[in-house]
């Protein structure tokens, strides 16, 4: 498999070099989509020097989806068929590309518009206490709904027959929306339940409750105002499936009961969830007026 890839920056530190080299030789080009509005000038240096990668910056956050589809989109004038979406924080074990690699050409699999490995927090639980707390099939390959994007493996084809990502949304939902794109025309999702990546989440809280403990992690109130405005947005959109019931109504439920344990900025997420949802009904798509 000729291989393109993109990743996408914001404000990195410099071990993400050691994540991007985690997987460049499995990589026949990578765009580097640099969102960041503090520039790492070292990390780019020694990015520019790899010489399969294009770097590529704006000078200001353009979001999730428009980098993406950048890096799609060179990707196709380039010839490629399929495209390795990466975050940042992501790093590969040793041959774990690979695996995916091999996996998809041993499978070859019809209609596929994404492949993607499992994945889960690397905090508290083992593969086995993950799977089983999700109720993650035993199968090793298995048609799924939704994949994260990280470490995803997108079909450029299918990707340009649905017209790329919706760059009306910022940063939540992209991986939500694109997985609903790809079912809807009628083509497949799947996800390797053997192959787990480690998922770095950001910050972490454990709860203990008087009926239920866990762990979730934490949200700025800048991403609870995309989460409740782009969700509300495709909640409208794809009403067909239920979105608003199945996806939206069960994140935005749990992120209230966040609110409520971590206590932090309290009314200043609360402010940003009521500007999330009077912007949706403006009709404000994209990146933030502030």
């Amino acid at each position: 498999m000729n291989l393109s890839g993109v990743v996408i920056l914001y404000n990195p530190e410099n071990l993400v070099y050691e994540n991007i080299l985690s997987y460049i030789d499995e990589v026949n080009y990578l765009v580097v989509f640099d969102n960041s509005e503090i520039k790492n000038n070292d990390l780019i240096e020694k990015l520019k020097q790899l010489n399969k990668v294009e770097y590529v910056s704006f000078d200001k956050n353009k979001g999730v989806s428009y980098a993406l589809n950048i890096g799609a989109k060179k990707a196709i004038e380039k010839g490629f068929k399929h495209l390795l979406t990466m975050d940042q924080d992501n790093k590969f074990k040793p041959n774990f590309l690979k695996t995916i690699i091999d996996k998809i050409e041993t499978y070859n699999i019809e209609n596929v518009g994404i492949y993607a490995p499992l994945q889960k927090s690397n905090d508290y639980q083992t593969k086995e206490e993950f799977k089983k707390y999700c109720n993650i099939s035993n199968d090793e390959i298995e048609e799924v709904k939704l994949v994260m994007n990280s470490a995803s493996i997108l079909n450029l084809d299918v990707l340009k027959e649905i017209n790329f990502y919706s760059e009306d949304l910022f940063v939540d939902y992209v991986d939500i929306d694109i997985c609903i794109k790809i079912r809807l025309n009628n083509y497949k999702v799947i996800r390797f339940n053997n192959l787990v990546l480690n998922h770095n989440l950001g910050k972490v809280v454990k709860y203990n409750l008087i009926f239920k403990k866990g762990f979730f992690n934490i949200h700025s109130p800048l991403r609870l105002y995309y989460i409740v405005r782009d969700g509300l947005y495709l909640s409208k959109k794809y009403k067909e499936i239920d979105f608003f019931k199945t996806i939206f109504l069960p994140v935005f439920k749990t992120k209230l009961i966040h609110l409520f344990i971590i206590r932090d900025s309290f009314f200043k997420r609360i402010k940003y969830i009521i500007k999330g949802y009077i912007d949706y009904k403006k009709g404000k798509k994209g990146k933030i007026e502030e």
